[in-house]
């Protein structure tokens, strides 16, 4: 697939210079298996993808005895107790040595009660992107956001954006990171 060729030359490109990159998290268990085993057979180590609310809990058991780290998936746009319970249930079936990365959580302080060691969003751009007042990022409120700093916030996304369209398609990024 397209995607598939795209995330092989981005990971070949830069798999060496980032501590990990997570796998092409799309269909079912059996799927994941399948598209991850053909990526290693490549000679690439992507980190794995356990979706509470899709995949069964033995998958989790399976991932743990597999790999020393895996992604958890599908819980960024649910509440934040539903995301305490669900990982407070994965907490119970992962091993304790497996390092767990929450995909699209922003970090704040209610993760420091999750069996978790990292995550990863862009939230810290949420007060701009969605006109909320405050902006969180390393555990802390890092902005109280006045409307006319939304108002320009959003301004300047939107010229990013514009730019970013206009910008030619092949770039070498290769020659950006020497």
């Amino acid at each position: 697939s397209a995607l598939e060729e795209t995330y092989l030359s981005i990971v070949r490109q830069y798999g060496e210079r980032v501590w990990g990159y997570v796998e092409l998290d799309q269909g079912d268990t059996n799927t994941k298996r399948t598209t991850r085993r053909r990526l290693e057979d490549s000679g690439l180590a992507p980190i794995p993808v356990y979706t509470p609310l899709n995949d069964p809990p033995e998958y989790l058991a399976e991932l743990c005895e597999e790999y020393e780290r895996i992604c958890i998936g599908g819980i960024a746009r649910i509440s934040t107790s539903e995301r305490l319970r669900i990982m407070t249930a994965v907490a119970a079936r992962a091993r304790a040595d497996t390092w767990i990365h929450l995909l699209g959580v922003t970090p704040s302080p209610w993760q420091l009660a999750l069996p978790c060691h990292s995550s990863d969003s862009g939230g810290w751009l949420g007060g701009v992107k969605w006109g909320r007042e405050h902006s969180h990022a390393n555990l802390q409120t890092v902005a109280e956001l006045s409307p006319e700093c939304l108002h320009r916030g959003l301004q300047c996304c939107l010229s990013v954006a514009r730019r970013w369209q206009r910008s030619p398609r092949k770039r070498n990024h290769s020659r950006d990171l020497q």
